[in-house]
């Protein structure tokens, strides 16, 4: 089901999947924090389960696509678009994707002042036998949607995705792993060039979409190995949005003291890790590395 925050300590639960046969629902709950309980909360237009959903900075709720196992005899895929008004306990059926799909990811941008949702990836498979590379953006003041393109991947590179992120203040969307072949990699959507390329990969091939992750409070997205093969993995790992750095001081000794010297952001000595400010602003940052006889080098890391 989608899951949002509401005011008053409260949450939003709406759709999912009911009972056996992949049946779903339209109905949503709130439930209140500090009484511990439940109460039923407006019905959605439409009853999805593995729908999409995003909560835009400015606080908007948006569920999108779907499926249901309709009458228990039909699978059906759903292209909607649904939007939750809390002060109202409303909502709204907005303009529809050009693409039925579930499994996919819905994440909120802003360009040129406006606010969007990306749409990447998804299936119309129960099997993950039609995963797909096709994108597009919700432009939510002019009520549209257009396409985006493609994301990269031979024809065993196509995507459900697992996980999509738009980092503060910067200028692309990251689409992490997923179904479909090539589970490790990692798409860049440039939002003002309007195109897709592979970028720096992940290290375990494992995420699909049994893969939890999360966002850290650096802005490095923190994510754990789905289920792979025939069954769950343990890996994890911390993907970061900058390209490392390498550089190399000479001197009489390799006792070298590490240091950030302009900029901003933390540096990690024992690691050897420099992790950027977030949101990512005030770049380039400099880091000296000096020695005790004051050989030292210097690299700056621009984000």
């Amino acid at each position: 089901p989608a899951l949002f925050t509401l005011s008053g300590n409260k949450l939003l639960m709406a759709g999912g999947l009911s009972g056996g046969g992949g049946i779903a629902t339209a109905n949503s709950y709130i439930y209140n924090y500090d009484t511990d309980s439940w109460s039923a909360a407006a019905v959605m237009p439409g009853a999805v389960g593995n729908a999409a959903y995003a909560k835009t900075p400015s606080g908007k709720m948006y569920v999108s696509g779907g499926y249901s196992h309709v009458g228990g005899t039909t699978d059906t895929w759903y292209n909607s678009l649904y939007q939750y008004t809390e002060g109202t306990n409303t909502w709204a059926t907005l303009a529809t994707m050009s693409t039925n799909r579930e499994w996919h990811q819905l994440t909120p941008y802003t360009s040129g002042g406006n606010e969007y949702l990306m749409v990447t990836g998804g299936d119309q498979s129960q099997t993950f036998a039609t995963v797909l590379r096709s994108t597009e953006a919700y432009n939510i003041n002019a009520n549209s949607w257009a396409s985006t393109g493609n994301m990269p991947g031979t024809t065993n590179g196509k995507k459900s995705i697992h996980f999509a992120y738009f980092p503060t203040g910067s200028n692309a969307i990251y689409a992490f792993g997923g179904n479909g072949g090539d589970q490790k990699s990692v798409y860049k959507y440039n939002i003002s060039g309007n195109s897709w390329a592979a970028t720096t990969s992940l290290n375990q091939t494992q995420y699909n979409n049994f893969t939890s992750s999360a966002v850290l409070l650096d802005g490095r997205v923190f994510m754990i190995c789905g289920y792979y093969g025939t069954d769950f993995q343990k890996n994890a790992e911390i993907y970061s949005f900058t390209t490392p750095v390498t550089f190399s001081a000479t001197g009489t000794n390799n006792n070298f003291v590490f240091s950030l010297t302009s900029g901003a952001g933390t540096f990690y000595e024992k690691l050897r890790t420099f992790i950027p400010p977030y949101p990512l602003t005030g770049g380039p940052s400099r880091v000296t590395a000096t020695d005790a006889n004051s050989h030292s080098a210097t690299a700056d890391v621009n984000y």
